[in-house]
């Protein structure tokens, strides 16, 4: 075993991961169903589209399209610089869409050849080997957050959304708005698109249901199941509409690390044996990739100005920094230990800055950090402060000789700070134009 794939193996084998493996029912229906798989298309690509979160939706079913067989694919040179192995001759590639660009090759594992990690792992989960191959870059914001995303971003785009007390067995529900309300299709553009729909989500319910029960929901909207179209109510029964939202609700849920709390739905069709037609998958996509357009982080996309904005931090010995947001401007401050020398800036970062700045939080997920951190028994040292307030999420913090993951197990340090802290401090200089703050 060569040391690419030691490293690999000794990486799979460590014990600091320990996500769960997300196994759905219906991979456990499809694992007892052998015998009829035949009539599994369907499920099959619905699975794999969900497991193999490295590749886009539509790039994952065109890919099954092409090779039903097909469990893990990587470029042919991703294959050779990371995993020592090559595609046979004469193997046909099979074709997936490149970003920024027309086509791009893949080969999947049975067609290559070499040294490869699935040889040591005759066990492991296809499922948990795209997952450790390709881990989600950076912080993975918790269903909390998620959630208020969705949320804001859906009443940016003109939804009516509001969380209701309803019977225990009914998740939630979407639904036109009154004709009185409505406005005209021709004056429906990208940026008021939900306007016209409606959406309750059952309170009771906890974060993950929530989450999901706007999912399916929103998928109906984007399926156009509440449009009235002839076309579609009389081609599909309540049921198929059903079925179509909960799949959508399906692949976006695994594909964000929960599992949704109505899956069950789905696997009873399985059970019933019905195999519903592969250009389902047409609508169920297109309802993805709408609603995965809803998760993106307003902040990032269109450069929101906080409500307010205030960091600071210093040492008893040492200079002190301060920032607080006046209006569109931040007003920077810097000391040193004497109290006459105080310098005072005045910087309007642009929205380029801002979205920059916003992408750094996300990476290292300051969302989830603590109300406060401190080192108890150190009377001097470095405290810090962060509060942060905008129209969907609030973060206030605080620390005093400790920082977010300061991980004594983990001497992962950059400038006398753990790195998250160390990124964050910087992403602060960067926004004041490359001013010190530390």
């Amino acid at each position: 075993m060569n040391d690419a794939i030691r490293a690999q193996v000794e990486r799979f084998n460590s014990v600091e991961y320990d996500r769960p493996i997300l196994i759905s029912e219906l991979e456990k229906l499809l694992d007892k169903s052998k015998d009829f798989r035949h009539s599994m298309e369907f499920y099959d690509r619905l699975v794999f589209i969900k497991q193999s979160r490295y590749l886009a939706p539509y790039n994952a079913f065109l890919a099954m399209q092409q090779r039903s067989d097909i469990t893990f694919v990587l470029s042919a040179y991703k294959w050779e610089s990371q995993y020592q192995r090559k595609p046979r001759d004469n193997v046909q590639p099979i074709v997936i869409m490149k970003p920024f660009g027309p086509v791009e090759f893949v080969y999947d594992i049975k067609d290559t050849e070499g040294e490869g990690l699935f040889d040591y792992f005759p066990n492991l989960p296809t499922e948990e080997v795209c997952r450790r191959l390709y881990p989600v870059d950076g912080w993975i914001p918790p269903l909390e957050h998620q959630y208020q995303i969705m949320v804001f971003n859906c009443r940016r785009l003109g939804l009516k959304f509001h969380e209701a007390l309803l019977d225990p067995r009914h998740h939630g529900q979407a639904k036109f708005v009154s004709n009185r309300l409505r406005i005209p299709k021709k004056e429906v553009t990208k940026e008021n698109r939900l306007t016209n729909y409606e959406i309750q989500v059952n309170r009771a319910y906890p974060v993950e249901g929530k989450l999901g029960a706007l999912v399916h929901e929103l998928a109906h909207i984007f399926s156009g199941h509440l449009e009235g179209s002839p076309e579609t109510q009389q081609s599909k029964d309540d049921s198929e509409l059903e079925f179509e939202a909960e799949a959508v609700s399906y692949l976006y849920c695994y594909r964000r690390d929960f599992k949704p709390k109505s899956e069950q739905y789905l696997s009873n069709y399985l059970k019933d044996g019905w195999n519903p037609p592969l250009v389902m998958f047409e609508t169920i996509l297109k309802a993805l990739k709408g609603i995965e357009d809803l998760s993106k982080d307003p902040a990032e996309e269109k450069a929101f100005l906080p409500r307010k904005f205030e960091v600071g931090i210093g040492g008893y010995f040492g200079p002190s920094y301060g920032i607080e947001l006046e209006g569109t401007t931040l007003i920077y401050t810097a000391s040193s230990n004497m109290p006459d020398e105080v310098q005072e800036t005045r910087i309007t970062p642009s929205a380029k800055a801002w979205r920059s700045f916003w992408k750094t939080c996300n990476k290292i997920g300051i969302w989830a950090w603590r109300d406060n951190y401190e080192e108890t028994g150190v009377c001097d040292g470095t405290g810090w402060s962060l509060h942060i307030e905008q129209e969907f999420r609030t973060l206030h913090c605080s620390g005093s000789n400790a920082f977010p993951d300061d991980d004594p197990y983990f001497e992962d340090f950059v400038d006398g700070y753990p790195r998250p802290f160390s990124r964050f401090l910087k992403a602060i200089s960067r926004l004041i134009g490359g001013l010190p703050f530390e």
